[in-house]
């Protein structure tokens, strides 16, 4: 048999920046949050639902939107859900317990531009919009290329 080997899913971007300029900033945000989501919990789902419209769907399944606290803080979508004893019916004697209520941290890095929009709790299943707001001076500009000018050139020095 052949063993498998996982390799860092980044090792095969890393001369892409060569190619692409100010991708350094990206590359560098996105190594530095690589391995903080590797938990796996609360499973979540990314979704593009328009041309610049996304919904985060993270199952939060127990917990109520007090529990809930997201932030947007240096391109850095924050979501944190918490419980408290209280709510977690401490007297309760579960003959099987599959449903997890702990505490989480979900971390998502936001490309430029990228703007939360609004979130919502709907059967246990809470979705963050997130949208593409490009600002029009970043917007992409047509250059008129004109043909050959009639009239010579001015050297600087010339009066």
């Amino acid at each position: 048999m052949n063993a498998i080997t996982y390799r860092n899913p980044f090792e095969y971007f890393k001369d892409l920046d060569r190619f692409m300029v100010g991708a350094d900033d990206v590359w560098n945000r996105l190594s530095r949050h690589q391995n903080q989501n590797m938990t796996g919990f609360p499973p979540y789902n990314t979704r593009k639902v328009g041309d610049n419209s996304y919904v985060v769907e993270i199952a939060a399944t127990g917990f109520s939107p007090e529990n809930i606290n997201i932030t947007v803080e240096e391109n850095k979508l924050v979501v944190k859900g918490s419980i408290s004893q209280t709510d977690k019916e401490e007297g309760s004697t579960y003959l099987y317990k599959g449903i997890a209520t702990r505490d989480f941290v979900r971390t998502f890095v936001l490309d430029d531009h990228l703007e939360v929009v609004g979130a919502e709790m709907n059967n246990g299943l809470l979705c963050i919009r997130v949208e593409r707001e490009i600002p029009p001076e970043k917007m992409p500009k047509q250059i008129v290329v004109n043909g050959p000018s009639t009239s010579k050139p001015q050297l600087l020095n010339e009066g």
